[in-house]
C-alpha cells in the first residue's frame, strides 16, 4: 500500500469515527460545541482522504477545506474547554460559534502554508484549553480529556519520528492515535 493510500484510508476511518461521535453527542443537551468539534475533524479527515486518495483532487481548493476545518477543530476544542471551565456561564457557552468561525477563517487564510504551520494555532488552542480544564469542576471529565490529548500528542511526536511505509506511514500512525485520543475526548464530553 502506498503512503498516500494509507493516509487516505486512515483519514476515512478517522472521519467515520468522528462522525459517529458527533451523531452520538448530538442527542445530548448542551453538547453543541463538542458536536461541532467532531464534525470539523470528520470534515478535515474526509477532505484529507480525497486530497490524498484521489490524484485528480490533489488540488489547492481541497487543501483549503482541509486547512479551514483543521484549524476550526483547534478553536472549537478551546470553546469546549471554556464551557467546561465555567459550565454555569451561559455567555461563555455561546462563544463556541464565534471561536469555531474564527478558526475556520484563520485556517482558510493559512491554507497556502505548510501543514506544520497550521498546527501552531491548533497547538496554542489545545494548550489554552488544557490549561482551562485544570479549573473544571468535573475531575473525571478532565481525566478523560487529558488522556485523549496525551494520545494525540504522542501521535504527533511519532508522526515526526516514524520512518515506516504503508499502514505504518507517519500520517497513518498519527490518525490511529488521533482516533484513540478522540475516543477519550468523546468519553469526557459525555460525562458532564
Amino acid at each position: 500500500m502506498t503512503n498516500e493510500a494509507a493516509t487516505a484510508l486512515t483519514d476515512i476511518l478517522l472521519a467515520c469515527v468522528s462522525l459517529f461521535f458527533a451523531i452520538n453527542l448530538s442527542r445530548v443537551p448542551n453538547k453543541a460545541p463538542w458536536v461541532t468539534l467532531f464534525i470539523s475533524v470528520a470534515l478535515a479527515s474526509a477532505f484529507g482522504a480525497l486530497f490524498h486518495g484521489v490524484p485528480a483532487l490533489h488540488m489547492p481548493e481541497i487543501w483549503t477545506i482541509v486547512s479551514g476545518t483543521t484549524v476550526m477543530s483547534g478553536f472549537t476544542f478551546l470553546a469546549c474547554s471554556i464551557s467546561l471551565w465555567k459550565p454555569q456561564s451561559k455567555f461563555l457557552f455561546w462563544l463556541w460559534p464565534l471561536l469555531s468561525a474564527l478558526g475556520a477563517i484563520l485556517g482558510l487564510v493559512m491554507a497556502g502554508l505548510p501543514f506544520p504551520v497550521l498546527s501552531i494555532p491548533n497547538g496554542l488552542c489545545i494548550a489554552g484549553g488544557a490549561w482551562l480544564l485544570k479549573k473544571s469542576p468535573y475531575p473525571q471529565v478532565r481525566k478523560e480529556i487529558y488522556i485523549g490529548l496525551g494520545l494525540i500528542v504522542i501521535g504527533l511526536v511519532l508522526q515526526q519520528l516514524i520512518p515506516f511505509e504503508g499502514l505504518l506511514y507517519k500520517n497513518a500512525v498519527f490518525h490511529y492515535f488521533q482516533i484513540a485520543g478522540n475516543y477519550f475526548l468523546w468519553r469526557g464530553a459525555r460525562h458532564y
